[in-house]
């Protein structure tokens, strides 16, 4: 008996942001702290979006998504509360020389699901077998596994939808799962995380990923910053200047800045 596809057909989704407050900044510095990247992509996820494709998102949800559609996901959360830098720090593959690498990431190219998204079928030594696009959860699963182990074999055991799929992935020829990584490229959607270039020291050509996580973000520092000076300003709690809009407790605490030198005028 074979198991239901557990990843959504839910690919590059309409989005809807919350509104960027202290509580949103506290939220994402937290999750920056948690262990696995799996669990950072989902509490960032958690604390800056309203709405995925029309729902509100919670953690059931989210590891159902596909892992490209959670990348572009985590991308356009840090772009939203962070910035879009025009230059990144890229280090070359062949001589370890670092440079500077001109990029969009908001203008970053995106590869549509392909046919019969989230579920294909490939005909293998074993037979016909089905597979689903890979999620979240198996991401978080891969994360746990002790080195060592086949990862392209564990990924196909857990992708399979198959009643002998943990089997089969012990079965499959090398062969075997060249087709099932072709197939699974052909059905996933896809997201552009890297650039490749010619090293400006070496002259090598090169490949350059770009983690979100190496993004700019705002500083718990700044935060705390601002909540002392407000409060010390205006004597209001630390939840209620958490609640404020990032833009209205800034203005807040540049005028407490201000105000000892407006009171020696």
């Amino acid at each position: 008996m074979s198991r239901p596809v557990e990843t959504r057909a839910c690919a590059f989704p309409d989005t809807r942001f919350g509104e960027i407050s202290g509580q949103m900044e506290l939220a994402i510095s937290a999750a920056l702290q948690s262990g696995s990247r799996p669990a950072r992509v989902d509490r960032i996820l958690l604390a800056t979006y309203r709405e995925i494709d029309g729902e509100v998102p919670d953690p059931d949800s989210l590891v159902r998504l596909d892992t490209a559609t959670r990348e572009w996901l985590l991308q356009r959360a840090i772009l939203h509360v962070g910035s879009n830098p025009a230059w990144f720090e890229a280090q070359c593959e062949h001589c370890g020389d670092r440079y500077d690498l001109a990029l969009s990431l908001a203008a970053a190219p995106r590869k549509p699901a392909g046919a019969g998204y989230p579920q294909t079928s490939v005909t293998t030594s074993l037979g016909l077998r089905d597979f689903e696009t890979p999620n979240g959860r198996h991401e978080t699963a891969l994360c746990e596994l002790p080195p060592g182990l086949d990862l392209r074999r564990e990924l196909v055991r857990l992708c399979g939808l198959d009643s002998d799929a943990r089997s089969d992935a012990d079965r499959f020829t090398a062969a075997d799962l060249d087709l099932i990584d072709a197939a699974l490229d052909e059905l996933s959607p896809d997201i552009a995380d890297s650039a490749e270039t010619d090293c400006p020291e070496c002259g090598e050509h090169t490949r350059a990923r770009i983690d979100p996580f190496s993004l700019p973000l705002p500083g718990l520092g700044d935060l705390i910053e601002d909540i002392d000076r407000i409060a010390r300003a205006y004597g209001w709690s630390e939840a209620e200047i958490l609640a404020l809009p990032r833009i209205r407790r800034r203005a807040y605490a540049d005028r407490a800045a201000r105000r000892p030198r407006e009171a020696m005028r």
